[in-house]
């Protein structure tokens, strides 16, 4: 696998989950560098006022394992449409969600994934999960004209059938 194409499966990625979630904030750009040898993707953000800039590293091994560089990916995609500056429980949730439901994840994949969960990020899924079952468009409604995860209050997810308690777990830094 080229350094082009998981620059292209994050852009298909990104462009994937603002159509389901809402956009991006506009005064963004992206990067993807690589890393050597093994590491989970992550994101990281560099602010020029109200420029921001978005790093996904990969690790170079995921070149060479394309489902779950795609996983990956698809995780990092959630990250890039807030500010990476402070990721709630419900952001952590939705990227889980993303990265083992989108449309280029294989079935086998997203279980092989989902078994492989830490506590930590199968509770935001469940969260996430209990969420959609409420209001399958909460995101999008919640995110609006790309608001940050990180602003979204716990009264605004009550206001869409939330209970308290689900409300204020995905409200927490996560």
């Amino acid at each position: 696998m080229t350094c082009l194409q998981p620059v292209t499966l994050l852009r298909e990625l990104i462009a994937e989950a603002e159509e389901l979630f809402g956009k991006r904030s506009q005064h963004l750009w992206l990067a993807v560098g690589l890393t050597d040898g093994a590491s989970n993707p992550m994101t990281t953000v560099v602010k020029h006022g109200e420029t921001k800039c978005m790093f996904v590293l990969v690790g170079q091994d995921l070149l060479n394992n394309p489902e779950t560089l795609t996983y990956q990916l698809a995780h990092e995609a959630i990250h890039c449409l807030g500010s990476c500056e402070n990721t709630t429980r419900l952001e952590e949730g939705l990227a889980t969600y993303f990265g083992l439901h989108n449309s280029k994840i294989s079935s086998l994949r997203s279980q092989i994934e989902t078994t492989n969960l830490d506590t930590h990020r199968r509770d935001c899924l469940t969260d996430i999960v209990a969420l959609f079952d409420i209001n399958p468009a909460a995101l999008t409604i919640l995110r609006g004209n790309a608001i940050p995860f990180e602003l979204i209050k716990p009264q605004q997810i009550v206001e869409l059938g939330a209970n308290d308690d689900l409300a204020r777990r995905l409200c927490f830094p996560g």
